[in-house]
């Protein structure tokens, strides 16, 4: 059984495919499904994040398109809560991709990010860097733009606590790094000397 925070399920749905579990796995699908029938309107951004990142992951464990359903939206009819046992939740995730980045990225804030934070900025742009968009997506320059405008003159960025800094500063460096940012680069360098200081 999955938890109701739909970040918690993705996470724990990524982390059975990376056991090498496959799309077919009762397993998958099992944890596919509260992240089929979740509407849009019921995540949150993080969660929404979470839910692409797992759907992409999906679609490259699977490799045979044909299997696929046709083009589908999420579900908003309760009655398909009561699909069958061996309804491809798997497959309807995956066909939700294109959906996905289209929310995410009409939810960007004017001033790059997403809800004005580096974590949740961080977290969005791994899951669109899952879903094929790299430093040439003006929304995704926009948003290593915020980055780069929060970051700390220690190189860090800011948190409730030293141990969730550590953990925003590291998010925020495996997302600009998964965009293609150079290890080279001055925020990556500042980030990591933070990290090791």
């Amino acid at each position: 059984l999955l938890p109701a925070d739909f970040e918690v399920a993705a996470t724990c749905l990524e982390a059975l495919l990376f056991s090498g579990l496959s799309i077919s796995a009762p397993a998958i699908k099992k944890a596919s499904k509260p992240l089929a029938i979740a509407s849009f309107g019921e995540l949150s951004i993080a969660e929404q994040a979470a839910v692409l990142r797992a759907a992409c992951l999906l679609c490259e464990t699977d490799g045979d398109d044909h299997a696929l359903p046709p083009e589908m939206h999420l579900i908003a009819d309760p009655d398909a809560l009561d699909a069958p046992a061996g309804y491809p939740w798997p497959e309807w995730l995956i066909r939700t991709i294109a959906a996905r980045q289209e929310i995410l990225l009409a939810a960007q804030s004017r001033d790059g990010s997403w809800d004005h934070c580096p974590l949740v900025t961080a977290r969005v742009l791994e899951a669109l860097s899952y879903s094929g968009l790299d430093l040439g997506h003006q929304s995704v320059a926009h948003a290593i733009r915020f980055l780069r405008r929060r970051q700390m003159t220690d190189g860090s960025w800011i948190s409730n606590s030293v141990a969730q800094q550590v953990a925003v500063t590291a998010h925020v460096l495996a997302a600009v790094r998964s965009m293609g940012i150079y290890p080279q680069d001055p925020l990556i360098v500042q980030g990591v000397s933070w990290l090791l200081a």
